[in-house]
C-alpha cells in the first residue's frame, strides 16, 4: 500500500459530546421574518439564534435558538416548539459561532483578550492577544498584536455533518493616536499652543461624537478640550475622543519627524513576521488557537444539553482517493 501525502490546512474540528441537541424552533418561511425574529430573540430575550432559510438535510426552514429562560417567551405569547436536531448540523454553525462571540466579548471586557473595533461582523470574529508583541519607540503609540480571525463552517465529510473552526492568524498594528497623547508629546518637546494648533490642522481625524465615530477636522486645542468641525458644525470634544488618522503620507511624516515615533521599524517587523512559510504559519495558528481560545476558556462551549470542544490538530486533506493500493 502506497500512502498519498496530504497537506495541512487551518481547519480545527469542533466536536459535540452528543449526537443531537435540543433547541427551540419557530416555523417561518419568509427570510425577512426569520431575520427579524432572530434579532428580537437575541436583543430582547438574550437568546442565541440561527436561521434556516430552506429545507436541508432534515432541517425545516425557520429559526433555531437556545435560551436560558424559555418561560419568558411563553409568557409573551411567542409560539415555539422544541426540536432535537443533529448537534453538528448546518444551523448549529450559527449558534456555535454566536456562543463563541459571547465568550470572546466577556473575555475582552475582562482584559484577557484584546478586541479591535468592528471585531465581529458578517459571521467573522477577530480577537487578539491582550499583551502586545511589540511597541513602537519611544512613546508606544503603535502596538503589534497577534490576532485570530475566526469563522465556524459546516462541512459534509463522507455524508457526515461536521463543524469546523476556520482560523487565520494576522499580525495587526493598532495605535493610540488620541489627540490628548499627541498634544502631550508636542508640549513636552517645547511647542507652544499656537504652534501645536498649526501642526494639528493639516490632518484627518475620527471623532467620537454622541457615541458615533465620524470624520472631523481639528480647529484648535484648548487645555483638554478640542474644537472640531463636523460637517459645517463646530463642536467641543474631549481630546481623548479625537483620534488622528495615520495613513496619509504627510501625517506619517508628522508622526516620524515631529513626534519622533519610529513607525517604520514597527512596519518592518510586521512585514518580517508576516513572511512565514506555510508549515510555520499553520504551527503558529495552532499555538494561538490553543492560547487564545482554550487557555482563556472560550472552549469548551455549552449549548443546551451539548458541550462543544475544540480539537487542536489542524485537518489534513488528502488528494482524491486518499490512499492508492
Amino acid at each position: 500500500m502506497i500512502k498519498v501525502s496530504g497537506f495541512t490546512i487551518n481547519l480545527f474540528r469542533v466536536k459535540a459530546n452528543r449526537l443531537s441537541v435540543e433547541v427551540g424552533y419557530i416555523n417561518l418561511q419568509d427570510n425577512f421574518k426569520i431575520n427579524a425574529t432572530i434579532h428580537n430573540l437575541e436583543h430582547k430575550y438574550k437568546c442565541i439564534a440561527g436561521p434556516q432559510y430552506s429545507s436541508y438535510r432534515g432541517l425545516e426552514p425557520g429559526v433555531y435558538f437556545v435560551c436560558n429562560e424559555y418561560e419568558i417567551l411563553t409568557s409573551d405569547n411567542i409560539e415555539y416548539s422544541f426540536k432535537a436536531v443533529n448537534s453538528s448540523s448546518y444551523v448549529m454553525k450559527y449558534l456555535v459561532l454566536k456562543a463563541i462571540v459571547r465568550k470572546v466579548q466577556e473575555l475582552g471586557s475582562e482584559g484577557k483578550l484584546f478586541l479591535p473595533r468592528n471585531w465581529f461582523a458578517y459571521s467573522q470574529i477577530t480577537c487578539c492577544e491582550s499583551e502586545a508583541l511589540e511597541y513602537s519607540e519611544p512613546y508606544k503609540l503603535f502596538a503589534l498584536r497577534p490576532c485570530l480571525i475566526l469563522r465556524v463552517e459546516h462541512l459534509l465529510v463522507r455524508d457526515e455533518d461536521r463543524l469546523y473552526l476556520l482560523a487565520d492568524l494576522k499580525l495587526k498594528r493598532f495605535n493610540s493616536l488620541t489627540l490628548s497623547n499627541i498634544v502631550k508629546i508636542l508640549m513636552e518637546k517645547g511647542y507652544d499652543i499656537p504652534r501645536v494648533n498649526e501642526l494639528l490642522r493639516a490632518h484627518y481625524y475620527t471623532c467620537i461624537d454622541k457615541e458615533n465615530k465620524v470624520s472631523c477636522r481639528v480647529n484648535k486645542v484648548e487645555d483638554d478640550k478640542v474644537e472640531v468641525i463636523i460637517g459645517n458644525e463646530r463642536r467641543s470634544l474631549s481630546a481623548n475622543d479625537v483620534v488622528l488618522n495615520p495613513h496619509p503620507k504627510h501625517t506619517r511624516d508628522f508622526i516620524e519627524k515631529e513626534l519622533s515615533e519610529k513607525i517604520s521599524e514597527v512596519e518592518e517587523l510586521q512585514r518580517d513576521l508576516g513572511r512565514q512559510r506555510p508549515k510555520h504559519k499553520i504551527d503558529s495558528i495552532k499555538n494561538y488557537v490553543e492560547k487564545l481560545l482554550k487557555e482563556t476558556g472560550v472552549f469548551p462551549i455549552r449549548l443546551s444539553n451539548v458541550e462543544y470542544t475544540l480539537e487542536l490538530s489542524p485537518q489534513i486533506i488528502f488528494p482524491r482517493g486518499g490512499k492508492v493500493r
